[in-house]
C-alpha cells in the first residue's frame, strides 16, 4: 500500500473515551526568553570579528551585465569583497532538502530571481555600517528581465523563464518553469464522479504564508588554521555535511550518509565546474559548532537550500579573512521562506444527496 493510500485520516477512528491533554508545559528556556538574557546567534560578539553582508536585487528579474567595485574595496574599512564570479565562489551550488530536493542554486548568483534576492557580490568589513556604505558605491549595470506574479501564467509553454540559473533536477520538470509534477490517486475516481447526484467546480487561490522569525539569518565562521569555529543560526547538525563532498544532486540534508558512495576529494581541490563534485571544508574533527538561542528557526530559513548556502557563503568568506571571525548577516530573512500551501487550487468535489 503506498503512502497515499495508507493516509486516509477520513476513515480513522475517534477514540471511545476521549481524555484531556494536559496543556501546563512549561519551555526549560521560558525564563531566559522572556527576560532578554538569552543569547541568539545573533547577539555573538567576537574579539577582532568582522561584518560581511551581500547586495540585494532592486529587481524582480534582473542579471548583472557589467558591475565595478573598486570605489566601494578602496572605502576606509572595507576587508574584502567577494564577487558571483570569483573563482572562489563561482562554481559553488547547493541542492535544498525535502520539497527544496528537486532544484540546484548557485551560492552567490549572477541574477537575481525576485527583489531583493541576495547575489552578486558579498562585501566584507570593520561594520555594518561601512558594509552598507560599500553596497551603496558599487556601480553596476543591470539587465532587467520579465518577471511573472501568477503562477498558472509561469506555466505556460510560452512563459519567459524566471529563474534562468536554477538547475532542475526532477525528471518530471518542464520548461520554462515547472520544477516537478505529481500525480496520486486514492480509490476510483471517474467512478465516483459517475455515480455523484451533484458535481461542482471551483478554483482557490492562496497567498504565501511568509513567518516572521524573530531571529534574521546569520552565520558567524572563524578559520583557526584547518580548524572551523561555527555559530549557526539552523535547526540541523551541520558537521557530518560540512565535512563532506557533495555534488549538485543530491539533497544537502542527505550529504555523507552513503559512505560507501563517497568520493574522496580533497579539500584544497576546487571543482572545474558546477556539476563538479564539491570538497569538504574540513574533517569533522576539525569543525566546532555552537547553536546558540535560535529565534523561530522557521522565519529563518531552515530547511530550503538558501539557509545552506548562506553558511557556505560565511565560510568562504572566513577562509580569507586570516584568521579574523566573520559574521555573516541578511535582514530580509523571509524572502525565501514561505508556506507550501501558497498556490492556485483547481477542485471537483462530487457528492451524493444522501452526503
Amino acid at each position: 500500500m503506498s503512502d497515499s493510500e495508507a493516509f486516509r485520516p477520513w476513515t480513522w477512528r475517534s477514540p471511545e473515551v476521549p481524555t484531556e491533554t494536559s496543556g501546563s508545559m512549561p519551555r526549560q528556556d521560558a525564563y531566559e526568553r522572556v527576560s532578554g538574557e538569552a543569547v541568539y546567534t545573533r547577539d555573538i560578539s567576537l574579539p577582532g570579528m568582522l561584518v560581511a553582508k551581500i547586495l540585494t536585487s532592486p529587481y524582480a528579474q534582473a542579471r548583472i551585465a557589467n558591475m565595478d567595485i573598486r570605489q566601494a574595496a578602496a572605502l576606509d574599512g572595507v576587508r574584502d569583497m567577494l564577487r558571483y564570479d570569483d573563482p572562489d565562489i563561482a562554481c559553488d551550488n547547493v541542492t535544498g532538502c525535502s520539497s527544496a530536493g528537486k532544484y540546484n542554486i548557485l551560492t552567490l548568483p549572477g541574477t537575481g530571481d525576485f527583489y531583493q534576492h541576495p547575489m552578486g557580490v558579498a562585501v566584507v568589513a570593520d561594520s555594518e555600517e561601512i558594509c552598507d556604505r560599500a553596497l551603496r558605491l558599487i556601480k553596476i549595470e543591470w539587465e532587467e528581465h520579465p518577471f511573472i506574479l501568477d503562477m498558472k501564467e509561469s506555466l505556460k509553454p510560452t512563459a519567459p523563464k524566471i529563474m534562468p540559473e536554477v538547475l532542475r533536477l526532477d525528471p518530471t520538470a518542464k520548461e520554462p518553469n515547472t520544477v516537478q509534477m505529481e500525480e496520486f490517486e486514492i480509490g476510483d475516481v471517474e467512478k465516483g464522479f459517475a455515480e455523484a447526484d451533484t458535481i461542482i467546480e471551483y478554483e482557490i487561490k492562496r497567498a504565501v504564508n511568509t513567518p516572521a522569525g524573530v531571529a534574521a539569518m546569520v552565520c558567524i565562521a572563524q578559520w583557526r588554521g584547518d580548524f572551523l569555529d561555527l555559530w549557526l543560526h539552523h535547526q540541523h547538525d551541520m558537521g557530518e555535511i560540512l565535512s563532506s563532498e557533495s555534488v549538485f544532486s543530491g539533497a544537502w540534508d542527505l550529504v555523507g550518509r552513503d559512505e560507501s558512495s563517497r568520493p574522496r576529494i580533497s579539500p584544497d581541490s576546487r571543482p572545474a565546474g558546477r556539476k563538479d563534485y564539491q570538497p569538504p571544508f574540513a574533517h569533522w574533527s576539525k569543525i566546532t559548532l555552537a547553536y546558540p538561542f535560535q529565534g523561530s528557526v522557521f522565519g529563518g530559513l531552515s530547511w530550503l537550500a538558501y539557509s545552506y548556502s548562506f553558511i557556505r557563503l560565511a565560510i568562504k568568506l572566513a577562509s580569507r579573512a586570516n584568521g579574523r571571525p566573520v559574521k555573516l548577516i541578511y535582514d530580509e530573512s523571509n524572502f525565501y521562506c514561505g508556506g507550501d500551501e501558497s498556490g492556485t487550487y483547481t477542485c471537483k468535489v462530487g457528492a451524493k444527496k444522501d452526503g
